[in-house]
């Protein structure tokens, strides 16, 4: 099972995200659940959003305590012990940052991956809202899912006039992703 747990800010698609992963999951054949979590609060507050997929029926449908992929729409969310919480050694890290200078917990040590989701939304679709490029980049961390099942949901989830831009994020996302070399605690 892969258990992703995403972590952002009222406003930035993380449940969009969250279930647009789960619904390509199920377009491929595969089991998916994805929870939201957020509270009352407005436009800009912490929201965070579960997916879990697996090819066998999951009988999981609560918060994902230990990720094996940690999502973080804003990079700050980097100093925030909740969204960091339950990360492990061999976690996935995915960080939506115009190019700041990150500074990752111990002992965190494994696979970081960035890009510039906010700008690369922005031209693209015109919004800040990036959605849509995140769970682009995060099929590069994922091997079940493919770029078509992907499209697919977002066909099934968006309206007609949406659906070319949206498409368009995700493979700007897909490519624009890196993996980042770690220099001790920060990432060069």
């Amino acid at each position: 099972m892969i258990q992703i747990r995403f972590h952002g800010l009222g406003g930035q698609g993380v449940v969009s995200s969250a279930h647009l992963m789960g619904k390509a999951a199920i377009i491929g054949k595969m089991w998916a659940n994805s929870l939201p979590f957020f509270t009352t609060s407005q436009r800009g507050g912490k929201v965070s959003a579960y997916t879990r997929i697996d090819v066998n029926p999951i009988d999981q449908h609560c918060y994902i305590y230990e990720p094996d992929i940690l999502v973080l729409f804003h990079p700050l969310l980097l100093q925030d012990n909740d969204a960091m919480k339950g990360l492990k050694v061999n976690s996935k890290l995915l960080i939506n940052t115009a190019g700041q200078r990150i500074f990752i917990p111990d002992p965190f040590t494994q696979d970081t991956y960035c890009l510039d989701a906010d700008e690369i939304s922005r031209s693209v679709l015109g919004i800040p809202v990036p959605s849509t490029v995140m769970v682009g980049a995060l099929l590069r961390m994922i091997e079940n899912i493919t770029m078509d099942n992907l499209k697919n949901a977002v066909e099934q989830s968006f309206g007609q006039r949406q659906v070319a831009k949206n498409i368009k994020a995700i493979e700007k996302g897909f490519e624009s992703c890196k993996l980042l070399e770690l220099k001790g605690e920060r990432l060069k």
